[in-house]
């Protein structure tokens, strides 16, 4: 990828919502994910978490599969000499093993407290669903970008702040149909690789 005059300084990966699959963990989110998404957090590690060893949480974020192609593009965009950003609603461990891993410049997201081994119920909420995009704007701020030279790649309704406030946005494996109405470009499953040759076509235009 060459460099060009209009190509993104900054690439914002927004992470999808980590939500469980029982009963409870459904109930809650229909409930509070759109209205109060700290209430929806604080009761998820209260009662679904709090107490329980810690060691199947870490085991998770250990082996959690990247989405296909995303080292090498990740690797293709630094070479670019793009920023590289995870703006996430779920852990902050991931953020940060993808940080380590792939060489992320910058991530924000979601702690979860462990005490002696297990899960203590405590919250450190960095990104909220509704709070996404003034997260992302204020991590842009910090590494000297404005949202008129960065890109955004999203699957989710609480995407869409983001989607319409940077100068490219692109809906990847997404069901979201705001998000799908509001985005530049829309990517499926496994496609996500092609996101480079997108950016070289909007540096180029």
């Amino acid at each position: 990828m060459s460099a060009q005059t209009k190509l993104p300084l900054a690439v914002l990966l927004l992470g999808p919502t980590a939500s469980g699959k029982t009963a409870l963990s459904l109930a809650l989110a229909e409930r509070y994910l759109t209205t109060d998404y700290a209430r929806l957090a604080r009761i998820t590690a209260e009662r679904l978490w709090r107490g329980r060893p810690a060691a199947p949480y870490y085991r998770l974020v250990a082996e959690r599969r990247y989405q296909p192609g995303v080292e090498d593009l990740v690797a293709r965009l630094r070479r670019a000499g793009l920023r590289i950003v995870i703006v996430s609603s779920g852990s902050d461990l991931l953020a940060a093993r993808a940080r380590d891993e792939l060489g992320v410049d910058d991530v924000a997201a979601n702690g979860l407290g462990v005490r002696n081994g297990r899960i203590s119920g405590e919250l450190s909420l960095g990104v909220s669903d509704s709070g996404k995009a003034a997260v992302a704007m204020r991590l842009l701020s910090r590494a000297g970008i404005t949202p008129d030279r960065a890109a955004a790649v999203g699957d989710s309704g609480s995407d869409v702040g983001v989607a319409r406030t940077v100068a490219l946005s692109v809906a990847y494996n997404s069901k979201s149909p705001e998000l799908l109405e509001v985005s530049s470009y829309v990517l499926g499953y496994g496609e996500l690789p092609r996101l480079a040759e997108i950016l070289e076509k909007y540096g180029s235009g």
